[in-house]
């Protein structure tokens, strides 16, 4: 999908998750489709927690993409 490419190259050299973080607050911003944000979100965890499902969830639940989540559930 177009969402994992842009998260990706977002975090292949991996500065830190500042740049993440920046990401996540735009799409927060600007995304209006719960189905989008969870998308998004889900494929962040996945890029955070570099495929290990045990992860992903630890990374949904709290942290920089708890922003998405919580806007998800609102929507």
């Amino acid at each position: 999908m177009k969402f994992k490419l842009i998260l990706s190259s977002i975090m292949c050299p991996l500065p830190g998750t500042s740049y993440l973080q920046q990401f996540t607050q735009s799409v927060a911003n600007a995304v209006v489709s719960p189905f989008l944000l969870y998308d998004i979100a889900i494929e962040a965890a996945q890029v955070l927690a570099r495929n290990n499902p045990v992860a992903v969830q630890n990374h949904l639940r709290g942290g920089i993409l708890h922003p998405l989540v919580t806007k998800c559930v609102q929507m």
